[in-house]
């Protein structure tokens, strides 16, 4: 007959404690999602973050069974969405738009930024990417890549952005350094006022994001440079990759994103919010609209995913510290 002893006693209450444990987690993870789940953006309403983020979640709606709401939390590069979702509850109710910014390059130059993007948040799933545009103000004598790389070497090159350490800024200090150019960066708190000087005159040109910038390229209002991804794009394939050209062979960088969750969320409920985004993006409606918004739609599952963020976060940190770009 088997009898507890005293020391024995303690023991077997934790086990119990933990099983049962065990068992919660393993039934709300069966039982997910069983309410809403809150998508953070964290940016304002309206940008291509916002767009991307209010059609998954429509798209990603019929297959959890409940609905997906869109909050917006700007501020700070998106780094006060990112850390929202960092700090909340890990059970997938409360999830992360993000993009590189706030996931690969924000902790890198900014001190800060007391989150890391690769260790607290866990990859449900990229979504896709699109380039950015390299654009000269209508009031240049630059009309491609070739007068652009002439211009450069005599006068100088003022590029607008929407701020100090956001891929658009990273990608036009690479352009920069493999140009070997005059490139100076003018920072603008935003996209829409950036593109108002670009567009005015003010400034010679910009680095923007590539769906922002194509409706303006394509009325005449900017001239399209080039895409900074390694390849064109097939929401524009006559405007040609930077890097078709052997002076800027290096440049490639896009905007990527995707969904996370906090890094303690259950594995079983990622993987049931990765199914969901999977099912989302491979609907026509879905992808379709997707498209529209100026989106490569390029699904990868959470490992695939988080490889591929390890490589850009390298990458983009490369690129800053080549540059000095530091926030204080």
């Amino acid at each position: 007959m088997f009898c507890l002893t005293k020391m024995s006693k303690p023991l077997v209450g934790a086990l119990v404690s933990a099983t049962f444990a065990l068992s919660s987690a393993a039934y709300a993870a069966e039982d997910f999602p069983n309410k809403p789940v809150t998508i953070v953006v964290p940016y304002a309403g309206g940008g291509s973050n916002d767009l991307i983020a209010r059609l998954v979640g429509a798209g990603m709606s019929p297959f959890l069974g409940q609905t997906v709401v869109v909050t917006n939390a700007p501020g700070a590069s998106g780094t006060i969405g990112a850390s929202r979702v960092v700090n909340a509850q890990p059970d997938g109710y409360t999830i992360l738009l993000g993009s590189p910014s706030e996931i690969s390059i924000a902790q890198q130059i900014n001190p800060a930024v007391k989150y890391d993007g690769e260790r607290d948040l866990a990859p449900v799933g990229q979504v896709g990417s699109q380039p950015l545009a390299l654009v000269a103000a209508p009031n240049q004598t630059i009309t491609d890549v070739p007068s652009f790389l002439a211009s450069i070497k005599t006068k100088e090159f003022r590029y607008g952005t929407s701020g100090i350490g956001t891929p658009l800024h990273l990608a036009g200090e690479l352009i920069a350094k493999e140009s070997g150019g005059q490139m100076f960066h003018v920072p603008y708190k935003g996209g829409a006022p950036v593109l108002a000087d670009i567009m005015g005159g003010q400034i010679e040109g910009g680095v923007l994001v590539f769906s922002t910038a194509l409706p303006h390229i394509r009325s005449g209002a900017l001239k399209g440079i080039g895409v900074t991804s390694a390849k064109r794009t097939e929401a524009e394939p006559n405007m040609p990759a930077l890097a078709e050209s052997p002076a800027l062979k290096g440049v490639d960088i896009v905007l990527w994103f995707g969904l996370w969750a906090p890094a303690k969320t259950d594995p079983a409920v990622v993987a049931k919010l990765g199914a969901a985004l999977e099912k989302a993006l491979a609907d026509p409606v879905t992808n379709g609209k997707l498209k529209e918004a100026g989106l490569t739609v390029q699904y990868a599952d959470a490992k695939t995913f988080k490889d591929y963020i390890a490589t850009e976060t390298v990458k983009f940190g490369k690129i800053a510290k080549d540059a000095n770009v530091q926030l204080n």
